[in-house]
């Protein structure tokens, strides 16, 4: 189990799955801030994640497609 870099408690694993329905299209683009660091890069449309019962956060890792 990994712990919420927000609050600190324990997070419950599972996965962030890209589709129409979602607020994201099924392209799903990493927008960096600095593009002359690292230019848009779009990712796997289905990723591992985590998310925190607590605070509400979902953090996912997603890898370049």
């Amino acid at each position: 189990m990994k712990k919420c870099p927000i609050c600190g408690k324990e997070m419950l694993r599972g996965t962030v799955i890209s589709s129409g329905s979602m607020p994201f299209s099924t392209n799903v683009i990493f927008k960096s801030e600095r593009n002359d660091v690292c230019p848009n890069t779009i990712l796997e449309k289905e990723a591992d994640a985590y998310i925190c019962m607590d605070c509400g956060q979902v953090f996912a890792i997603y890898k370049v497609k």
